[in-house]
């Protein structure tokens, strides 16, 4: 790191340096050693003394035919750039030797010291073995070869530059009080950024490397919260919360203890998403008498504030049948889609289904339903009916998206139907307890995992989708329909369902499910800021809540890049960081493919930090797959999408 400067301090600048107590003579008597620390650089060393020489007195080299070479006879400090193995004090009667190897340097930034306060990064740097007392120290950070943060923007911060600029302060009043010594350097980044940190040595206005590490960190200003988006009670009709008991609720009412299973769950966030082709539920034995949309509104506020943050939501659940005869395809868009809102009190208007049908629970005798008498049975009709709402209610905002997508049972996804390229889709869920809807082709690497190959429908998938061009970023659920969301530990639940002969029957679902992941833009986020995520694509699916998560990219323009980003061609190459940490994980394997899951990088460890091309048109997006007591589990990155 020679020449490197940022976060720096300039030699004499009493607030960069610490000087010791000066006396009016200058230097201490001919003959009094001096206290002599000498330090190793990059190429040089350095030496320096606690008080100005004395006349009579002289710092040397000691080469290794025993002769010497003077440094100088006056100040405080030197450098030498033609390192010996010793150096020697001579007084008037006498010497003092001291090598550079008797202080080793130790530099340390700690990630956990690492601290977001608004849009400034604060970093903190702490060293061992050396006092470094009265020596000009800089701290300095580099972002990669050429470029180097600057201190005197004319707009915001940061600037990158390809000259080097000196700056910064000592602030250790501002560090915790338990980090002595310390550098306390802060600059307004707010993104990820990959740093080369270092101490740096002054020497006529140029900075000597001392020491230096790679510093990799993560700090996007961004908290990663973990949610379910896709869960329901038995409010609706092919849910079962209680199976030992006739399917009642297992609190005082149908989804009562949804949000305390979340909190159980690890969850931060819940949207309850019942199934909106039933406007009433009843259970008139139990006391049960219930609009289903005010009652999820009242489950929703009840939580507020609590310790998930409570969405409100609800299934539109697309049956149909036809077939376009010229090419054999579905004649409507087709699907199942989950509509959430960034308020707790939606109008009910908003509630519409897709449907008329008796629900199997009513056939059994476990609870009773009035159906909606809004039926709208094609996706472009249904959106645009929540376009016409949320223009009459007051002001709300909403997000919807297809859900199991792959799946040929309950309804696949039509992606080449006209109808879905008009839709302004921005998410899709890529994995539930219906399964993974990722993968085309399942004999492609890494694809036949949590698939039921008979209701496997490749052109629905994900891939299919981004193949097409859309822009999707991704989304996980349980589609639990035990009241029980964020359970993705326990298997898959069951759906009640009536067969082909009328049958009722308790249907399992494929897979235990998943989660969805916001990268959310506070450090305290609330529901607004969760579904402002969702709507940039900035999230996550996973079928397991791992521990912590990193997923950036570093561009060629100095932009930092989130998943679910538009990436421009003047970006490319990026500098793709992939971290991931959970202790019940035994085994790593991190993949960047694209639709047509072609790999581009991969790594073994829990960590990747690789160069990415990504042209205009390209999509690229990462897989990491997890292997816990011989369990896979899988996590997925929105796309990054290449742009002109």
């Amino acid at each position: 790191m020679s020449g490197l400067v940022a976060f720096a301090c300039l030699a004499g600048l009493s607030a960069c340096v610490r000087t010791p107590p000066s006396d009016d003579s200058g230097g201490g008597p001919a003959g009094d050693a001096p206290s002599l620390q000498a330090l190793g650089g990059d190429g040089f060393v350095v030496i320096w003394a606690d008080r100005d020489l004395a006349v009579g007195e002289s710092i040397q080299r000691v080469e290794p035919d025993g002769s010497t070479t003077s440094l100088g006879d006056h100040g405080d400090l030197w450098f030498d750039l033609e390192p010996g193995d010793s150096y020697r004090w001579v007084g008037a009667d006498e010497s003092l030797e001291i090598s550079p190897g008797q202080l080793e340097l130790s530099l340390n930034s700690d990630g956990s010291r690492v601290a977001q306060r608004g849009d400034a990064i604060s970093r903190i740097v702490t060293w061992t073995g050396a006092d470094l007392y009265g020596l000009p120290v800089a701290l300095v950070v580099q972002r990669d070869a050429e470029t180097w943060l600057e201190a005197s923007c004319e707009d915001t911060l940061p600037c990158w530059r390809d000259e080097p600029t000196w700056w910064g302060t000592w602030e250790q009043g501002d560090a915790p009080a338990d980090l002595a010594p310390a550098w306390y350097a802060e600059a307004e980044e707010p993104s990820v950024t990959a740093f080369d940190i270092g101490l740096e040595v002054v020497r006529d206005g140029v900075g000597l490397g001392l020491a230096s590490i790679d510093d990799v960190q993560v700090e996007t200003g961004r908290t990663l919260l973990w949610g379910d988006l896709h869960a329901h009670s038995n409010l609706s009709g092919d849910a079962c919360e209680d199976f030992d008991d006739s399917c009642l609720p297992w609190g005082d009412g149908p989804g009562a203890e949804m949000f305390a299973a979340a909190e159980e769950a690890g969850l931060d966030f819940l949207a309850v998403t019942d199934h909106a082709e039933h406007e009433s539920y009843l259970r008139l034995d139990q006391g049960f008498e219930l609009d289903i949309h005010s009652e999820t509104l009242r489950l929703a506020a009840a939580a507020d504030g609590g310790p998930v943050i409570p969405i409100v939501g609800f299934e539109w659940t697309g049956v149909y049948s036809l077939v376009d005869e010229a090419t054999g395809h579905r004649a409507v868009g087709g699907g199942h889609r989950t509509v959430i809102f960034d308020g707790l009190e939606p109008c009910g208007e908003f509630w519409a289904g897709a449907g008329e049908f008796e629900s199997a629970k009513s056939q059994l005798g476990f609870e009773d339903y009035l159906e909606r008498d809004l039926l709208l049975d094609q996706p472009d009709v249904f959106l645009a009916h929540l376009a016409v709402v949320a223009q009459g209610c007051e002001p709300v905002r909403y997000l919807s998206w297809f859900h199991h997508p792959g799946a040929a049972v309950p309804r696949p996804v039509n992606w080449e139907h006209p109808t879905n390229r008009d839709l302004g889709d921005v998410l899709v869920e890529i994995y539930s307890e219906h399964g993974s809807s990722e993968c085309h082709d399942l004999s492609a690497s890494g694809c036949n995992w949590s698939v039921e190959e008979i209701f496997h429908e490749p052109s629905s998938t994900v891939q299919a989708a981004l193949q097409l061009g859309y822009a999707l970023g991704f989304l996980g659920g349980t589609d639990s329909h035990d009241g029980r969301p964020g359970s993705v530990e326990d298997g898959p639940s069951v759906v009640i369902m009536v067969d082909a002969d009328g049958e009722v029957i308790f249907q399992e679902q494929t897979a235990s499910g998943g989660v969805t992941g916001a990268l959310a833009a506070s450090s305290v986020p609330g529901r607004v800021e969760i579904v402002d995520a969702l709507e940039q694509r900035r999230t996550l699916a996973a079928s397991w809540l791992f521990d912590a998560v990193r997923v950036a990219a570093v561009g060629q323009d100095g932009v930092v890049y989130l998943p679910g980003d538009d990436v421009p061609a003047a970006a490319s190459p990026l500098d793709l960081l992939v971290e991931i940490e959970d202790a019940a994980v035994e085994s790593w394997r991190i993949e960047v493919v694209d639709p047509y899951n072609e790999l581009h990088l991969e790594g073994t460890e829990a960590s990747l930090y690789e160069p990415l091309d990504l042209g205009v048109g390209d999509v690229r997006y990462v897989r990491v797959r997890a292997t816990m007591q011989d369990q896979e589990h899988r996590l997925w990155a929105s796309p990054f999408f290449g742009v002109q």
